[in-house]
């Protein structure tokens, strides 16, 4: 079975027999007007994905089960951008297979998303999965200050700047810094590099953050 031509549902348990859709969900597969007999995708976000067919408007029986392995070793820690250009970054961020988005505070940081946003960006990402039909929701983590998110060990550390050498694919485990649109402070530079942060570059222009996040994503899981 191709899961990627089918439409994909989100539940919380995906397992073989009747299983009952939220309301949300139900609404899409509305929207989306399928109906009885028609097969959908159902996904858990945690790599369950079940195929069965409409057996009513938030019923889906299903028929086969896979698990598939989680094959993303990316986590980005990213100053938020203002308005809708912040919703553009989680959705192409979880398009990409990133597993991880930290929202990260800096000096320069302008935008300062409290906790109550937090499940409005689940529901972003949450759609991006079931759109790019990615098998895996990647976290959300709350507001972290730039000197906690340094202390994280990863094998591979870096700090996005420009005018530096180009960044590369990386093996392993890997966190990258995507600064906010002041860049980073002298100080925050030196904090990072004592924490083993290597300096890379996207290229020669500057960016803002959600295009530079992007771009050092897209680069990394290539």
């Amino acid at each position: 079975m191709d899961f990627q031509k089918l439409d994909w549902f989100y539940s919380e348990n995906v397992s073989l027999g009747v299983i009952k859709l939220s309301d949300d969900e139900s609404r899409h597969l509305k929207v989306k007007r399928h109906y009885s007999d028609e097969k959908i995708v159902v996904f858990d976000g945690k790599g369950t994905i079940g195929v069965g067919n409409i057996v009513d408007k938030n019923k889906i029986k299903i028929e086969k089960i896979e698990e598939v392995a989680d094959d993303s070793n990316l986590i980005v820690a990213t100053a938020v951008p203002k308005g809708d250009r912040f919703d553009f970054l989680l959705q192409k961020l979880t398009e990409l297979n990133v597993s991880e988005i930290i929202l990260m505070k800096t000096k320069h940081s302008v935008v300062l998303p409290g906790e109550n946003k937090i499940e409005r960006m689940k529901r972003i990402v949450l759609e991006a999965c079931k759109q790019s039909k990615r098998a895996f929701i990647p976290k959300i983590k709350e507001l972290t200050n730039f000197d906690s998110v340094i202390k994280e060990k990863y094998e591979n550390k870096i700090i996005l700047m420009h005018g530096e050498e180009k960044l590369t694919q990386k093996s392993g485990k890997t966190l990258i810094l995507i600064g906010p649109e002041g860049g980073f402070t002298s100080e925050e530079i030196v904090l990072a590099e004592k924490e083993g942060f290597v300096k890379a570059s996207v290229g020669k222009n500057t960016l803002r953050i959600e295009t530079a996040a992007i771009a050092a994503t897209a680069i990394l899981n290539n």
